[in-house]
């Protein structure tokens, strides 16, 4: 077996370990989307407590509390997209 054989049997060892990482490296990125602040998801979130609140889910507390930690984390990105 030369060279081309070694490699060959390495590629076909090491095929389900790659498989893995690149799953891996997949759902990484897509949780660290999620993770990320985007000026929609911080919209969709401020809709989505308003709605709470007119359909009584929440109280006024309750919403304020969500109002002004989408609001702080609205005025970190805008201050993140500023320094870049």
């Amino acid at each position: 077996m030369g060279n081309n054989g070694m490699f060959l049997l390495d590629n076909i060892l090491l095929a389900p370990a790659k498989s893995l990482m690149f799953i891996f490296r997949k759902i990484h990125e897509q949780v660290e989307g999620e993770l990320q602040d985007t000026p929609e998801k911080l919209k969709k979130e401020l809709y989505d407590s308003q709605t709470l609140l007119d359909a009584r889910q929440i109280n006024e507390d309750e919403y304020q509390r969500l109002e002004d930690n989408i609001l702080a984390r609205w005025n970190k990105l805008k201050e993140l997209n500023k320094k870049q």
